[in-house]
C-alpha cells in the first residue's frame, strides 16, 4: 500500500476506470482460465515501433516491439500479472514495465515512462476489451500465436491469431464464426 500511495504522490498514473474498477480485469480472467491448464501462461503484444528507434524495418517483427504478460511467480505478488519485454538480456534479464494487480489496475514500475513506450497502454486496453480480436491481429501481423509463440500454418489459425489448442486453454472461440481472411491487420 505504501509503495502504491508513494507512486500516486509522485504523479505516476495508475489506470482505473470511472467507477473505480480496474480496466484490466479481463486480462486477469484470461490468465485465471489459462492457469488451470498451463503451468506458465504468457501473452505477447505487438506495438508498432516509433520512427525514432531506427533500425532495419524489413520484416514485420522488426517494425514492432513485443511485450510479454505473464503471472508473477513471486510469493508476495500472487495473482499479479507482470508486463516485461519479450527480449531477454543476459546481464539484466527482461525489462520490467509494471504489473496488473489482482484488482485489475495497471501499476507501472518506478522507471516506466509512457513516452518511451507509445501505444503500450492502448494495446493493454485493447487486449482487456477484446482479447480474441487482439490475438487475431497479432497472429496476422507476425504469423505467430500470441500465446504459445508457435508459427501459425493453418489458414484458419492465422486468421484467428491462435490455434484450436490455445483456444481451449485460454477459453477463446475458435472456428465458430466466419473469419474475413482478406481483412488487413492493424497494429495493436
Amino acid at each position: 500500500r505504501l509503495r502504491r500511495a508513494r507512486r500516486l504522490f509522485l504523479g505516476v498514473a495508475i489506470v482505473t476506470s470511472a467507477n473505480g474498477e480496474g480496466q484490466m480485469a479481463a486480462i486477469l480472467d484470461l490468465f485465471k482460465h489459462a492457469g488451470e491448464k498451463l503451468k506458465f501462461p504468457k501473452i505477447r503484444l505487438a506495438v508498432v515501433r516509433s520512427h525514432q528507434t531506427g533500425g532495419d524495418l524489413s520484416s514485420p517483427i522488426d517494425k514492432h516491439t513485443i511485450y510479454r504478460l505473464s503471472p508473477s511467480r513471486h510469493t508476495n505478488y500472487q495473482g499479479w500479472i507482470r508486463l516485461t519485454s519479450e527480449e531477454y538480456h543476459s546481464d539484466t534479464g527482461r525489462s520490467f514495465f509494471g504489473s496488473i494487480s489482482p484488482d485489475g489496475l495497471f501499476v507501472p514500475s518506478k522507471d516506466f515512462r509512457r513516452s518511451d513506450h507509445p501505444g503500450l497502454m492502448g494495446a493493454l486496453r485493447k487486449l482487456a476489451t477484446d482479447p480474441g480480436k487482439t490475438a487475431a491481429e497479432f497472429g496476422r501481423l507476425l504469423g505467430r500465436c500470441c500465446f504459445c509463440n508457435l508459427h501459425l500454418e493453418d489458414e484458419r489459425s492465422t486468421a484467428m491469431g491462435y490455434g484450436p489448442i490455445c483456444s481451449k486453454k485460454w477459453g477463446l472461440p475458435w472456428g465458430d464464426k466466419a473469419v474475413d481472411l482478406t481483412a488487413t491487420p492493424q497494429a495493436v
